[in-house]
């Protein structure tokens, strides 16, 4: 998206629009109809959050979705969410963001990913409504000048967390931690090399959905790993399951580790996500010899996660900043619709100095929440 051509249409949503959209919405059955508390007032602009988990999770999206309404309310706007019951496929996502675009609002926020997301906000485009991603951090491939444009993303670069979660793992696997891309002043290659001059090191990366950012992290793991530090690609493991079927994760993992193949290694470092691989992992049978044997790190500061943390269970945990995501992606949405463009590079919209307001690697207006690692407990 052009900003400084971007054309603002329709900077009202009418009453009538509202109540067509959550009309589908609700015959769609992808939300309860309690999920949706939607109070106009006489505000001036009603914005959509699209996301690909439920914002009414305690946790990890109902914290991006508080950051949203916190903002809202300091913006005097109103936002109304359109989300899944549980964690959502592409399609699911698609449909809810078209239903976001043909209601036509001022703008909006989503999670842009998945097969048919580009045709989606081209669609938006069309029609000058500008789009704030958040999250999923979106594919240079697909999205961006002269392709399916958005105006910002507020979150994290997955490719980089993949490659310091690395870094991290390998810190704590001779006790130390992470600290300006180093291990106690060394390089962590030069640390990775020196166990495996004596160990067999085997990496395992988790992909507990089908999601981009999941995805991306794991293919970041795994070019470190294997192109860069070269270890054999029979070394490196992807740990993945069906999310549909009840119970597919835990026997993922006792799959995985009961394997007799696994006997061979000294060492495992295992790339996790949030709750729901720290949970069973934690829940799968898994001899106690070969536990004892595994570095974890994860990507999430949810309740279970950061219990896990305070437990010694997990090494670190990497925080995106969810709820910065959501406040900060409606905060430059609004300022550009008021202004028809966004704050330079490094300014708030407020006009005060902001480091996170930035450019991505990919030339994208990016406001960067993260990654942050934390040990020993999660931020309060």
């Amino acid at each position: 998206m052009n900003t400084s051509s971007q054309t603002l249409i329709n900077p009202t949503i009418t009453t009538t629009t509202l109540l067509v959209v959550l009309t589908v919405l609700l015959a769609s059955c992808s939300v309860d109809d309690n999920d949706i508390g939607v109070n106009t007032g006489d505000s001036k602009f009603v914005y959509f959050i699209v996301t690909h988990g439920p914002t009414t999770d305690v946790g990890f999206w109902g914290d991006v979705f508080d950051g949203t309404l916190e903002k809202a309310d300091e913006l005097d706007v109103d936002v109304i969410p359109l989300h899944p019951v549980i964690e959502s496929s592409g399609e699911l996502l698609n449909q809810q963001m078209s239903q976001a675009v043909q209601a036509t609002p001022p703008g909006i926020i989503g999670t842009i990913w998945g097969d048919g997301m580009a045709a989606v906000v081209e669609q938006a485009n069309q029609l000058n409504i500008p789009v704030a991603a958040i999250n999923v951090y979106p594919d240079p491939s697909e999205f961006g000048t002269g392709k399916a444009e958005f105006l910002l993303y507020s979150g994290q670069n997955d490719i980089i967390a993949g490659i310091d979660g690395s870094h991290a793992l390998i810190c704590s696997s001779i006790g130390e931690r992470l600290n300006n891309g180093t291990c106690a002043g060394e390089d962590p290659q030069q640390v990775f090399d020196t166990l495996r001059e004596s160990e067999n090191i085997a990496i395992v990366c988790v992909i507990h959905q089908q999601s981009g950012g999941v995805i991306s992290r794991c293919n970041a793991v795994r070019d470190l790993f294997v192109s860069q530090y070269n270890i054999p690609a029979e070394d490196f493991n992807i740990v993945t399951w069906d999310e549909s079927i009840p119970g597919a994760s835990v026997q993922a993992f006792n799959d995985f580790f009961n394997d007799n193949a696994q006997s061979v290694y000294d060492r495992f470092l295992m790339m996790a996500s949030g709750p729901t691989t720290v949970d069973s992992y934690r829940a799968a049978t898994i001899n106690q010899s070969i536990r004892d044997k595994v570095v974890i790190g994860a990507f999430n500061t949810s309740a279970s996660v950061c219990q896990a943390l305070a437990n010694g269970e997990i090494a670190y945990t990497s925080g995106q900043g969810q709820k910065q995501q959501g406040k900060k992606a409606l905060d430059y949405l609004h300022y550009f619709v008021l202004n028809g463009s966004l704050p330079p590079e490094g300014m708030g919209t407020d006009g005060m100095p902001d480091a996170n307001w930035t450019i991505s690697p990919d030339g994208y207006r990016w406001y960067k929440t993260g990654p942050t690692i934390f040990y020993d407990q999660c931020p309060q």
